[in-house]
């Protein structure tokens, strides 16, 4: 029997049944009742059909017992129910509500031995269930304790940029004191950007300047690419500008920026 909703049953080879109530107290025990009269039920017609055929002996009665698993057994793992009751050889398994948080009793039907081993399966699963939520809670732990120390990662490596600034700033960097004639005012937004030509000019005259150091200031690995406009202070490569709003020397805004090499 499949739960398909709040109050809806599904039984097998049946059919389809909702339950309505004016409080879930009276739904349960409707529901409880419908179990316990379908199993009866089903054993009657299959202890009648056995002494009417005689097919099996008496020791093959079948019997019922129930036996509380975790809920989530009953809700996420169908198949895996489907491949115990096929393991143990029991004849059918139904669900139940109970009073226990997080758990739900499963009426399992079959001969003795078919139920010890059902019971032994569901043992397994509750198991791996158990470890699986614990997973998720050791690794939920593992990230509330690394968000710190990412945190100060971050800081540390800011504070490095800070000082690789400061001192290409106290350098003799010919480059650092660079400022353009045609932009005197460096927060006027509406600036005209290089043409081409003093592109190339440009970085002619940036490659004689920039010669000596040539590593981004913010991976110390990758070649510088971008130069910010107009101080001309030439620092970071393409990733790491994308990083910083302003020029770590003189902090002109990020849209004044100019890639000079791809």
């Amino acid at each position: 029997m499949r739960l398909l909703g709040d109050n809806w049953l599904d039984y097998p080879k049946g059919r389809t049944l909702q339950i309505l109530g004016d409080s879930e107290e009276k739904v349960v025990k409707v529901r409880k009742y419908i179990d316990e009269e379908y199993i009866l039920k089903k054993c009657e017609a299959l202890n009648i059909g056995q002494k009417f055929l005689g097919t099996l002996d008496d020791e093959q009665k079948f019997v019922c017992k129930e036996i509380l698993i975790p809920r989530i057994l009953t809700t996420q793992s169908e198949e895996d129910m489907a491949k115990m009751q096929k393991t143990s050889g029991i004849v059918e398994y139904l669900y139940r509500d109970s009073k226990q948080d997080g758990m739900r009793t499963i009426i399992l039907r079959g001969t003795s031995d078919s139920i010890v081993k059902a019971e032994k399966e569901l043992e397994i699963m509750s198991a791996k269930i158990k470890r699986k939520s614990n997973s998720v809670s050791s690794f939920g732990e593992t990230i509330v304790i690394t968000k710190p120390f990412i945190n100060e990662t971050k800081n540390a490596e800011n504070n490095d940029i800070s000082v690789s600034a400061f001192s290409v700033q106290s350098s003799k960097h010919p480059a650092k004191n660079f400022v353009s004639p045609e932009y005197p005012n460096n927060n006027d937004k509406n600036e005209p950007i290089f043409d081409s030509k003093r592109q190339v000019a440009l970085k002619d005259r940036e490659l004689v300047r920039l010669n000596a150091v040539r590593s981004c200031f913010g991976c110390n690995s990758s070649q510088r690419s971008v130069i910010f406009l107009p101080c001309a202070h030439f620092l970071f490569c393409v990733r790491c500008a994308d990083r910083n709003e302003n020029c770590q020397i003189c902090n002109v805004p990020r849209t004044k920026r100019l890639v000079k090499y791809e």
